[in-house]
């Protein structure tokens, strides 16, 4: 008698939790649909600015090349070039236009918790049966400098995965790096600290001012300082 009890409470149990799947479904094609009737241009805007920011490098990189050019010639000499460092450079720069919007990160991030169930339980099997169980949120720490997922490493925002993640997340997508390992979704915890930098230190805001809601600076590294110099 007690273990039919027990079932019946399980079974109890998983309608309250299939009620609420269906609620927190009928949550996410109400969001879905917003999204159909007023589709964002943020990315057309960022497109736009991604092309006159390359535009513009692209002039002062050929001023630079003439000045380069005419200053050697004076000297009779030729400019060889460095083999691939110049690709290596290219793929750990910033892409042109990214943007780093951490309110806009964190107000996407609520509206994804609720797509993947955020703080709703669901029926694990066990191998005596099955037990209630929550999903597991992803750790995020927002820094001024870079991000860290899970428990590390550090991801600067120099690194085109990680703005592939960032963008993704201000577009309002689940990150497309998860989504084999998390084909559902996954809740996420997010702590941002926007005035820090990764290791603790605050920033220095003459150097980082403007990263909140505006294209992310070179690193001031010891690295950086020498990159610039050999330009």
């Amino acid at each position: 008698m007690s273990a039919m009890i027990r079932r019946v409470g399980l079974l109890e149990r998983k309608v309250m939790c299939q009620a609420k799947e269906i609620e927190r479904k009928d949550k996410r094609i109400s969001l879905l649909e917003a999204k159909l009737r007023f589709p964002e241009d943020s990315e057309s805007a960022r497109d736009l600015s991604g092309r006159d920011s390359l535009e513009r490098k692209c002039q002062r990189l050929q001023n630079r090349v003439s000045e380069m050019n005419s200053f050697l010639n004076d000297y009779g000499l030729t400019w060889v070039g460095d083999g691939g460092s110049s690709d290596a450079g290219e793929s750990a720069s910033v892409a042109p236009g990214f943007r780093m919007n951490f309110d806009l990160v964190q107000r996407r991030i609520v509206e994804l918790n609720v797509l993947a169930g955020e703080g709703e339980c669901f029926v694990r099997p066990t191998a005596t049966g099955a037990r209630l169980a929550k999903r597991e949120p992803i750790q995020l720490g927002l820094y001024r400098d870079g991000i860290v997922m899970f428990d590390g490493p550090f991801r600067s925002y120099q690194e085109r995965s990680t703005q592939r993640c960032m963008n993704d997340l201000m577009d309002g997508y689940f990150p497309s790096e998860l989504q084999e390992r998390f084909p559902d979704g996954v809740p996420f915890e997010v702590k941002v600290s926007s005035s820090k930098l990764a290791d603790g230190r605050m920033c220095d805001f003459a150097s980082w001012q403007g990263v909140e809601h505006g294209s992310v600076p070179k690193a001031v590294t010891k690295r950086g300082r020498e990159g610039r110099s050999g330009d």
